[in-house]
């Protein structure tokens, strides 16, 4: 793994923007994208959204999110069930 590489998944603790990661890494846009590229052929992390807006997450912490958010919608769905 490159240092660039290493440097963006290491501020990745959150849904972060290109810019976002630029800033905190301190690498231009350019090489910002093309980690971006490189750590998503890998498998490494997930893009979201679009443009502008779109943001960058570790796939382990998306996995996380996504199960707490089906945890929630079960518990919902219970409550509803005994009503």
């Amino acid at each position: 793994m490159d240092p660039n590489e290493e440097k963006v998944l290491g501020c990745l603790s959150g849904p972060l923007t290109n810019v976002e990661i630029s800033k905190r890494t301190r690498l231009s846009s350019v090489e910002v994208s093309k980690t971006i590229r490189k750590l998503s052929k890998k498998g490494e992390i997930i893009s979201i959204g679009y443009t502008t807006s779109r943001k960058h997450m570790r796939l382990a912490s998306a996995i996380t999110i996504v199960l707490d958010r089906l945890r929630d919608i079960d518990r919902r769905v219970r409550v509803l069930e005994k009503k």
